[in-house]
């Protein structure tokens, strides 16, 4: 998008070069979020948490927006419910698999 062209054009003081040097044909934004009109995630706090494992887990070739789009909605829903003081046991099923995150960290089409 031109926000992001003018973003890049400020990081390389040439609005030409940036548009040249990164590849905006294959770069797919799958979710953005803004804490408008309250703040979601509120103060970071530290906790454990037992998740189910998934160990046959792998993403499916080729495209895999839908999935990272599906796990950030859902850490999403998890940040409003603890702000609004539900516990963690009330979103366990909303957080993934440490499994599902080792994947996403590792493919090489996600940042």
């Amino acid at each position: 998008s031109e926000e992001v062209f003018a973003v890049l054009a400020q990081l390389h003081h040439n609005e030409a070069t940036a548009r040249s040097t990164f590849p905006f044909s294959c770069m797919r934004v799958i979710s953005t979020c803004d804490d408008v009109p309250a703040r979601v995630f509120r103060s970071f706090v530290e906790q454990q948490v037992a998740l189910p494992k998934e160990p046959n887990f792998q993403l499916p070739e080729g495209d895999i927006t839908s999935q990272l789009f599906d796990t950030h909605a859902k850490l999403l829903q998890v940040g409003q419910s603890l702000s609004e003081g539900k516990g963690l046991d009330d979103v366990k099923g909303k957080l993934p698999s440490n499994e599902r995150v080792q994947a996403f960290a590792k493919h090489p089409d996600v940042l």
